[in-house]
């Protein structure tokens, strides 16, 4: 037997489950409901629409109604007998005058929402509905303030400083290179001396509160603090280093946070970008700010929805004092090192890869430290710095290593310069920090070295006369196939339709050749691939390419694939130069399994 208090608890569960009811009701009590029905037609649209009826009585066998409903199941619930679910009407009206039927109650889906069998329930349930309508109000009311909060904050942002009451301004209320730090939240607990009157204290009642475990460290102290309040920094980048540098900085309270990115939010980024929450689609800088903008709206924030190029780094770079580099290929470090130098600034250089990372203060002190030329003067090989999408990246690793850029920036701010050049090693898997001190500024750098003239290097930036991705080897595959030598997904595709024989050699690494495959490929890893086939290493990729084709014919086709179209045409341009395609045509899939899944095998898994 259950308690009123059990089968309460029940109709609040179905109740608050779902939408506000739809109540399908005789109007009489259980007493008397015996003279109600409600009819075939009312229940049978109920049932077309996918509702299910629940009635109290002692069985479908019973007397009551004995023809109206099949397919029952028993569902014990009160004293008044068995509950009993009936979702298909078969003939006859619904008698009301079974024991307890009281009313029966469904939300607007159509689905069930509670069974009312006692005198006093119906109140409850329209008590229910009404809180819930009163919450969705309420809801809406917050979100409507929130968003005039946003606003004010933003136009307050925008406003001068001499226009400000006394007691919210700061005294040292821009930075050095003249962009606006205005804090964008009053101060919540004015002095009450005349605002006329000098400030007794540096800082907002707010932010004395919200600064003050930083605050009372003798690294920052509130001397630093007030270097980072009138400071600026612009991240380039908004995704797996520019999320949790951008966050770390805007907690720590800096006046002025400009963030780079041209891009837009991929589901696929969301396990390491952590600021972009459900924003697929949004652009990431406009989507890091408003996650930044939640956490500390004291702080002034702009968002540079473009892509950092040559034409326009050296203006975006100019307005802030640190850059930091939480980019994802070799041309952009290179553009953005030359552009920091050229602008006097300095930039702490971060990069993860698989379940490894890297950080470099650079040009600091500015034209004292080293740059990243001076570093690297020589980019890698193309093919050899593959990108977080073909090689992966762990999200916690790319957290650390932006971390670490927040806080080497916070260090220059308060003015820590690093007093020898050293880069930090992370090896995620091996959970170790191991770093390397580097000689420091080269004489020869192209960038900084001696005779060069911070002008001329801007001119050289400005006009295009560095192509950066050339200079990477970056355009694309520095051999590239001719169109002859490449078939689209939809070709392909047609290939198999037809059954015509041939060889899919997949050139991904192991790991993902392994979550998904087009059926009747062969795994060949682009790591096993060696850069040269002279040699030993060329004499080994030839044995495994003919254990693959052992049984095929010498004139049988060998198309090469990969995630995006990319390694795949530097493998074929291998197996070329290893002669085996004297009698057989060798070619890639353009656009890789990406183009296979888009136009031919929609199923095919993305990731």
């Amino acid at each position: 037997m259950h308690s009123f208090q059990t089968i309460f608890s029940l109709a609040l569960l179905f109740t608050t489950s779902f939408a506000s009811p739809i109540i399908l009701d005789p109007g009489q009590s259980a007493a008397t409901c015996g003279n109600n029905h409600y009819t075939s037609a009312q229940i049978s649209s109920a049932v077309s629409t996918g509702c299910k009826f629940y009635h109290s009585g002692t069985g479908a066998g019973g007397s009551t109604y004995p023809h109206a409903f099949k397919d029952y199941e028993h569902i014990p619930m009160s004293s008044n007998g068995p509950w009993e679910e009936f979702p298909i009407m078969k003939k006859g009206d619904y008698n009301g005058g079974a024991p307890g039927a009281d009313r029966v109650v469904f939300n607007s889906a159509c689905q069930l929402s509670a069974v009312v069998t006692h005198t006093g329930f119906m109140e409850t349930i329209s008590r229910i509905t009404q809180i819930e309508q009163e919450l969705g109000n309420h809801r809406a009311a917050i979100t409507k303030l929130e968003s005039e909060l946003s606003q004010l904050r933003a136009t307050q942002d925008q406003q001068p400083q001499d226009h400000q009451p006394q007691h919210q301004k700061d005294t040292s209320n821009s930075s050095p290179n003249g962009s606006s730090t205005t804090n964008s939240k009053p101060d919540t607990h004015p002095p009450t001396t005349n605002p006329t009157q000098p400030k007794k204290y540096p800082l907002l009642h707010s932010e004395y509160t919200r600064y003050g475990r930083q605050l009372i460290l003798p690294e920052i102290s509130l001397h630093g603090h007030l270097k980072l309040k009138t400071s600026s920094v612009l991240l380039i980048g908004a995704g797996g280093l520019g999320c949790p540098a951008a966050i770390y900085l805007a907690g720590a309270g800096l006046g002025h946070i400009g963030i780079v990115d041209g891009d837009t939010v991929d589901e696929s980024n969301l396990h390491r970008q952590i600021l972009h929450g459900g924003n697929v689609g949004v652009n990431k800088a406009v989507s890091a700010v408003e996650a930044m903008r939640k956490l500390n709206p004291l702080v002034k924030y702009t968002a540079h929805e473009e892509a950092l190029t040559a034409e326009n780094a050296i203006d975006l770079v100019s307005g802030y004092d640190i850059v930091l580099d939480c980019s994802d290929n070799p041309a952009t470090r290179y553009l953005v090192s030359d552009v920091c130098v050229a602008s006097g600034k300095p930039l702490v250089s971060g990069a993860a890869l698989r379940t490894d990372g890297q950080l470099l203060v650079l040009n600091a002190p500015p034209n004292i430290g080293p740059c990243y030329r001076c570093v690297f003067p020589v980019p890698p090989p193309a093919d050899s710095v593959p990108t977080c999408g073909e090689a992966g990246v762990l999200g916690p690793v790319v957290g650390v290593m932006g971390v670490l850029q927040a806080l080497e920036a916070i260090k220059v701010l308060v003015g820590q310069m690093p007093d020898r050049a050293e880069m930090l090693l992370f090896a995620g898997w091996g959970m170790g920090f191991r770093s390397i001190r580097m000689k420091g500024k080269r004489k020869t750098c192209v960038a900084c070295g001696e005779g060069v003239e911070r002008d001329a290097l801007r001119e050289r930036i400005g006009d295009g006369s560095v192509d950066y991705v050339r200079f990477c080897g970056g355009d694309g595959v520095a051999d590239g196939l001719g169109e002859l030598e490449r078939v689209d997904a939809r070709t392909y595709g047609k290939v198999v339709e037809r059954g015509e024989k041939h060889l899919l050699v997949d050139v991904r690494e192991k790991v993902q050749f392994e979550l998904c495959a087009v059926e009747g490929s062969v795994n060949l890893p682009f790591s096993e691939i060696p850069g040269r086939v002279d040699g030993e290493q060329g004499e080994r990729l030839r044995v495994q390419l003919e254990e693959l084709m052992e049984n095929t014919g010498s004139d049988t086709p060998l198309y090469v694939v990969c995630r995006l179209g990319n390694d795949s045409q530097v493998a074929v341009r291998r197996f070329q130069e290893l002669g085996i395609d004297k009698e057989r045509w060798i070619g890639d899939i353009r656009g890789g399994l990406r183009a296979w899944r888009r136009d031919v095998d929609v199923d095919f898994p993305d990731y």
